[in-house]
């Protein structure tokens, strides 16, 4: 909530607290890894989305997160790869299964829609 809000300095110390009263808690690993990612932490990010899609397989933001943080760090097999899993175990999310379409055309080779005019 705070980090939708854009209160990232306040939202940190809460995450963190949560982590250490239960360090497997799925939403604050995923909302510190969105505060890392935030914060141009890639790595860091993919290590909390990474734990949080562990500890909730079936939760498919983790898994979608994941999957943006290992894009923008370019890599990009990967990124499929985990979008893929998340959709098996997810199958019903339209975020994931728009995201892997995304993905398995870029590796194809088609160059993405352009957003003006859409």
């Amino acid at each position: 909530m705070l980090i939708e809000q854009g209160d990232s300095s306040s939202a940190e110390p809460l995450l963190l607290e949560a982590l250490r009263i239960d360090p497997r808690a799925p939403k604050a690993l995923n909302n510190l890894g969105v505060l890392r990612l935030g914060q141009g932490r890639l790595a860091a990010a993919a290590e909390l989305f990474d734990a949080a899609q562990e500890a909730a397989p079936q939760n498919p933001e983790p898994h979608l997160n994941l999957a943006l943080t290992l894009e923008l760090a370019g890599d990009y097999p990967r990124a499929l790869v985990v979008a893929e899993k998340g959709l098996v175990l997810c199958a019903t999310d339209a975020a994931l299964a728009a995201h892997v379409a995304r993905l398995r055309a870029l590796q194809a080779g088609i160059p993405p829609l352009p957003k003006e005019g859409l």
